[in-house]
């Protein structure tokens, strides 16, 4: 099985190979010249090939053993809801594949396969495994707190959603005709009463609510459908923000639990019959939480492992390696169109990527 990247993580990974492959190593003291390692024989009954160790053997098809941790894996590659049994089919499948590929007895990999394989399982161990969330240093979990989108997820005063059947009689109150405005309230009550006791027999899903007001205009003509948020300072007892709703509306509102209505409430510009969508109370939390380090840490886990990689990237390799790069790039005409990457990388053992070797070679057409 072969993963074809397109994160900044691992389309760096040919950089690493690059610097580190020189004479001059990739170490930043003194520079030396690296041991190089002959790919091994890979048997098919030795660890490299299967990975069966301390864990749990789940499954056996003759003399093929299956770690849980591979059927975990291909779990995690799933899509939601799979079929334990078919998962469990295809790893076995994938295995069986791998061991014809190699005549059932064990190969010794090509060098690129073999350095490819290396760089996986170096990537797998030191960015993800040796990299959890609470592993997330100060400085990183600072810069993200510092966003005003995520401070404001942990920093903020009540917020309500909103969503609200109207019989609007004045949209300016300040130039309305209290006579017309008036006459406008007593002709709406009782059909938006009649739409609340609707509402009561048969509420709507949420995402039906929109859907249904043409039914319930045929029983109040003037009726309209809106959706709003509000926020509200307790502690200072006014509303904050940009939106601001009527103070009678908005105190029957806060009333109510999520997916309640509020009875027909009459404010200063008509009959509104509201429904709690959603409320989030009051928070204040910062980097002393361990909650907050915790769930900014989980939320940007991707792009904080981007970040350790490059930094762990750029201990191994000193200023004088970087000159082997300009040494391969000088006197290069720019290439034409978007970067292609040429990494794949074998999440798993060597098996993978024997497989994967033998299919390419399958499509290459033959030499005449």
């Amino acid at each position: 099985m072969a993963y074809v990247p397109g994160t900044r993580l691992m389309q760096t990974l040919p950089l690493l190979f690059l610097a580190c492959a020189a004479s001059i190593g990739c170490r930043q003291e003194i520079p030396q010249r690296p041991s190089v390692i002959e790919p091994p024989e890979i048997l098919v009954d030795s660890p490299e090939w299967n990975g069966v160790g301390d864990d749990e053997i789940v499954a056996r098809a003759g003399d093929v053993a299956i770690p849980a941790w591979r059927v975990r894996e291909a779990f995690s590659r799933a899509d939601a809801g799979a079929d334990p049994q078919e998962v469990l089919d295809s790893v076995l499948v994938e295995e069986l594949l791998a061991r014809k590929a190699v005549d059932g007895r064990g190969f010794v990999p090509e060098r690129s396969v073999f350095e490819r394989a290396l760089a996986s399982r170096y990537v797998e161990k030191k960015i993800v495994q040796e990299f959890q969330p609470q592993d997330v240093p100060e400085g990183m979990l600072k810069e993200m707190f510092a966003l005003p989108q995520v401070w404001a997820r942990f920093n903020h005063v009540d917020l309500y959603d909103v969503q609200d059947y109207q019989w609007i009689c004045c949209s300016d109150p300040k130039s309305c005709d209290p006579a017309v405005f008036e006459e406008c309230m007593n002709e709406g009550q009782a059909p938006m009463a009649a739409v609340r006791q609707m509402l009561e027999q048969d509420p709507p899903e949420v995402a039906d609510m929109a859907i249904f007001a043409p039914e319930f205009k045929k029983r109040a003509y003037h009726l309209t459908y809106q959706e709003y948020s509000f926020a509200f300072d307790r502690k200072a007892g006014y509303q904050k923000g940009l939106t601001h709703i009527d103070s009678t509306l908005a105190d029957e509102v806060m009333k109510l639990s999520p997916g309640q209505f509020t009875s027909p409430v009459r404010s200063r510009f008509g009959w509104h019959i509201a429904r709690l969508i959603s409320h989030l109370p009051e928070a204040s939390g910062d980097l002393q939480d361990p909650r907050v380090r915790l769930e900014i840490a989980t939320f940007f886990m991707q792009r904080f492992r981007q970040d350790h990689f490059l930094n762990h990237l750029a201990s191994l390799i000193g200023p004088n390696s970087l000159k082997l790069l300009q040494i391969y790039y000088e006197n290069r005409p720019a290439p034409q169109g978007k970067p292609v990457y040429d990494v794949k990388l074998f999440y798993n053992a060597l098996r993978d990527a024997a497989a994967s070797e033998a299919e390419q070679k399958e499509l290459e057409p033959p030499l005449l």
